[in-house]
């Protein structure tokens, strides 16, 4: 079972050099998720949210059971090509809302606004702080609005 583990490094899902581990991470969700599920969405922080986005592009090819939304914080879209092919041509269609951080100094903005363009119709919500989940009353109000409207 291929989970977040503490390392020299920190805690990651999988090596971000390589990929390495990150198909046994996708495939170790996708069987749990089967198992407990059904869930109404995905969260994805940072790493996290290159998983969180892979699982929710599988959802339109059915290989992984249907949700109605997914959340990226501080997130960025998987590079390698054998991933990247995962991604719908046309874009996901699964709502979602990606959150970062301006002062952001792990991942970029960049590589954020291009994981959520990824989606067809994404909601972003840009906050003044760094690689956090963001927290003030304005993310949490951010958060609560998309919720409600994808419950």
């Amino acid at each position: 079972m291929v989970v977040p583990t503490v390392k020299e490094t920190g805690f990651d899902w999988f090596k971000i050099e390589e990929y390495d581990g990150l198909d046994e991470s996708v495939e170790l969700l996708k069987n749990e998720i089967k198992a407990h599920g059904p869930f109404d969405g995905i969260l994805g922080f940072s790493q996290g949210g290159v998983v969180a986005s892979l699982l929710a592009a599988v959802t339109e090819s059915g290989e992984f059971p249907s949700i109605k939304f997914a959340i990226f914080m501080a997130s960025f879209p998987a590079s390698a090509t054998i991933w990247k092919a995962k991604y719908p041509e046309n874009g996901c269609s699964v709502p979602s809302l990606h959150f970062w951080g301006t002062k952001d100094n792990l991942v970029s903005n960049d590589l954020s606004e291009e994981l959520s363009k990824l989606f067809i119709s994404p909601e972003v919500h840009v906050h003044d702080s760094s690689h956090v989940v963001p927290n003030k009353g304005v993310d949490k109000v951010a958060l609560r609005k998309f919720l409600e409207a994808h419950k």
